[in-house]
């Protein structure tokens, strides 16, 4: 099941512009594009979200100390360097200079998997879960006001 762009924001209560942002900021946070161009969340996109969400407003996390969190959570795709000695070295992370890797070194990659979650798995429908952010942000304005 995928959400639009405008259905994840309003899940994880931010403007659309937040949520680009957050998808340059951090690697893990990588919704797929459909034929027409337009951002697709998962199921565990929004899970990413809603925990940088968490961690940025809840949590007073830096973008930084977030960034290590969620990498430290969803794992990321490592990328290490073989010297021609044997010896590992991290390789560049920008595209433009792994050609300047590739002459000096062979370049190697592995995938590092975070265990899910653990928590029950829930099924809901797209229309009760924007039913339940609804009802979310009227009990959270209810408590704000008392």
């Amino acid at each position: 099941m995928y959400y639009s762009i405008s259905e994840a924001s309003t899940l994880a209560g931010e403007e659309q512009y937040i949520l680009r942002y957050w998808e340059r900021e951090f690697e893990e946070l990588r919704p797929r594009k459909n034929r027409a161009g337009n951002r697709a969340y998962n199921e565990k996109d929004l899970a990413v979200l809603l925990d940088i969400r968490k961690l940025l407003r809840e949590g007073n996390y830096s973008i930084k100390e977030a960034k290590k969190e969620i990498t430290r959570r969803y794992g990321q795709p490592n990328t290490a360097v073989k010297t021609t000695d044997g010896n590992t070295a991290a390789a560049p992370r920008k595209e433009k200079y792994a050609g300047k890797a590739k002459k000096k070194a062979e370049i190697t990659t592995e995938i590092v998997v975070a265990p899910p979650p653990k928590h029950a798995t829930v099924v809901l429908s797209r229309r009760d879960v924007l039913e339940l952010c609804s009802l979310l942000k009227d009990m959270a304005l209810l408590i704000r006001s008392l």
